[in-house]
């Protein structure tokens, strides 16, 4: 009997951590240029700013997204080194600084204190409310359609290289929508650190999240890497007991558990696959998960 067996416990397509607004919406009540200032791209004033394309962190000259299964959580860890890691200094220090930001999350009335300097570095987003014509400017972020608890997690990883705050179990669903508060918060090394963690964790678990293929087809973009482990997951690592009616279709609510495109990704990969292709190409290979620009080193 295949003792890698996929969780399947998430029901259909939620929607995890994505933004009432609209994905990759920015979620930041307030975000307008002051009266008299030129806005940037496509911010107008008297409108919640609009993101363009994906800002390069750490310039000011430019701005720079319950269970079944008896392995439903994982503790995340964050392994693999990345090159050109925007929060450090030369030196591998933390680039603190001496500011701080305040920033209220959801409904939440308390808001998370974080150096100006270190996520104004990782987030893109950041980078543009903090060092743009923006209100947010003065060291007051909201961020109204995220969740507390993710961005909570952000914070520990920001400083730590971690996600786990005691360490405590965090769900396959909770990494998902870790990822989707990565591409929110235009943080790429964000998100290359929690495909490290998934991958990480289906080793300690010996289990693979067959759950998320519906909700990270719903929620992320075509290029995400994220998809593409998904599929490579079903291809590399399934038996004939993966395919069985009750992980393709959740019978208490009549729906596919994964969408239409993710059945064809699967099938062409299975197609294309060598037979003495046994090796698991995030086990060879975990740079292929990762998001890197173009003459960026590959991570090591």
């Amino acid at each position: 009997m295949d003792q890698s067996q996929p969780n399947h416990s998430y029901r259909g397509g939620g929607r995890g951590g994505r933004s009432r607004s609209g994905e990759m919406s920015w979620g930041v009540r307030g975000a307008q240029p002051d009266r008299g200032a030129q806005s940037g791209r496509g911010a107008q004033p008297g409108r919640e700013a609009q993101p363009g394309r994906e800002a390069q962190p750490g310039r000011e000259s430019q701005g720079d997204r319950g269970g079944r299964g008896v392995h439903d959580s994982s503790v995340l860890t964050a392994v693999m080194r990345q090159p050109q890691d925007p929060r450090k200094n030369p030196s591998g220090s933390l680039k603190l600084g001496i500011e701080i930001v305040m920033v209220f999350v959801g409904d939440s009335a308390t808001p998370i204190p974080v150096h100006r300097e270190l996520i104004a570095a990782s987030s893109g987003l950041f980078a543009i409310v903090l060092n743009g014509n923006f209100r947010e400017r003065d060291g007051t972020v909201r961020l109204t359609d995220q969740s507390p608890s993710d961005f909570a997690y952000y914070i520990q990883w920001l400083y730590s290289d971690h996600f786990d705050k005691e360490p405590k179990a965090v769900s396959w669903r909770q990494m998902l929508r870790l990822n989707v508060l990565g591409s929110f918060l235009q943080d790429r090394y964000f998100r290359n650190a929690t495909v490290d963690a998934l991958i990480e964790n289906t080793r300690s678990s010996r289990s693979f999240p067959g759950i998320l293929a519906a909700p990270a087809f719903e929620q992320l973009p075509e290029s995400s890497p994220l998809r593409k482990l998904l599929v490579d997951f079903w291809v590399y690592q399934s038996s004939l007991s993966w395919f069985t009616d009750s992980l393709v279709i959740d019978y208490d609510s009549d729906t596919n558990v994964a969408p239409v495109e993710f059945w064809i990704e699967v099938t062409k990969g299975l197609l294309a696959r060598s037979s003495l292709d046994s090796q698991r190409p995030w086990d060879t290979d975990r740079c292929r998960y990762h998001e890197h620009p173009e003459g960026e080193q590959k991570c090591t």
